[in-house]
């Protein structure tokens, strides 16, 4: 598993599941940096975004996996501290 900044090539992948966000909105997060794309070997399963508290402090605010890799551990990987 790797987690990449976004890039334009990664746009139609977001929009097609993110409903929370205006489509114009993610073009810009992506130029600004503000989006992960989250990937297994070759291919995209989810992502990542963040906003800003009171317009300086990053937050993250969304984050995403596509629920035929939830059930694969993929979560767990994600959010995994490599501490048993």
């Amino acid at each position: 598993m790797k987690i990449e900044f976004a890039t334009n090539e990664d746009y139609q992948f977001i929009i097609e599941r993110d409903k929370h966000i205006n489509e114009s909105l993610v073009a810009s997060k992506i130029r600004e940096q503000e989006i992960f794309v989250i990937w297994d070997q070759d291919k995209e399963i989810g992502w990542m975004r963040y906003g800003y508290f009171w317009d300086n402090i990053p937050f993250m605010n969304m984050i995403w996996i596509d629920e035929e890799y939830g059930e694969e551990g993929s979560v767990k990987k994600l959010f995994s501290t490599g501490k048993n």
